[in-house]
């Protein structure tokens, strides 16, 4: 009986070492660890141009919406150059653009807008509707430009 007395008491002492080893190494108080959140945004905006202008008519509307873009550039719609040509049955002549280029910066979301006229030509040859285009050009840009 004293062999098995022996072996409890030996199994009890196991036990309540292995309780003791356990909460020796349990951490106490309070920790905090963080995690980043990142959300990427894509540049997008939208603009518009006239559809059609009329030489010595209403000048036009040219505007940039929704602008979102990196801060270190602004959007700029351009055209090239101050004239059209217009040709209608072999006879060309030219144009006048009065025309101020637009440029939204960087948190503009609301974007912007400018107008766009057309010069009544002279010189025309011919009875008829002349026609021509303008070119409009959408670019981001430093914004140092």
């Amino acid at each position: 009986m004293r062999k098995i007395t022996a072996l409890i008491l030996a199994a009890v002492m196991v036990v309540g070492m292995s309780t003791a080893a356990l909460a020796a190494t349990s951490t106490q108080g309070t920790t905090s660890q963080s995690a980043t959140v990142n959300y990427s945004v894509s540049t997008s905006y939208t603009w518009t141009v006239p559809d059609t202008l009329t030489a010595g008519g209403t000048a036009g509307t040219v505007s940039a919406t929704n602008v979102v873009i990196n801060p270190n550039e602004k959007l700029q719609i351009a055209i090239s150059g101050n004239t059209v040509s217009l040709s209608y049955n072999g006879d060309t002549v030219s144009s006048t653009i009065t025309y101020t280029t637009l440029v939204v910066d960087a948190g503009a979301t609301a974007g912007g807008n400018t107008t766009i006229s057309v010069a009544a030509p002279t010189g025309c040859k011919y009875a008829g509707t002349y026609t021509g285009a303008i070119t409009f050009t959408a670019s981001l840009v430093p914004a140092g430009n």
